[in-house]
């Protein structure tokens, strides 16, 4: 009987390769979900209050609180990682 050797990634690894900042970016990854709807909401609602009712400002603001949900959640992720 030949034995097959698992070649798959592991739980915890990038590309097969066990790094040590594998869980960091998944709970990055996590917080960002979460984090990037939230920051875009918060500036839909601020571009609507200030009047901008048209699709542009609105895409662009969903466009921008994503962007900064990215620095936000890697931050977040390092503090809560250690």
């Amino acid at each position: 009987m030949t034995q097959i050797k698992e070649t798959g990634a592991r739980s915890g690894s990038i590309g097969g390769v066990r790094s040590p900042e594998a869980p960091m970016l998944r709970l990055a990854a996590l917080i960002f979900i979460m984090s990037g709807a939230t920051l875009a909401g918060i500036l839909i609602v601020a571009a609507l209050v200030a009047g901008f009712d048209t699709a542009q400002p609105i895409i662009v603001a969903a466009g921008l609180g994503f962007l900064a949900a990215v620095p936000v959640s890697v931050l977040l992720a390092r503090r809560l990682t250690g």
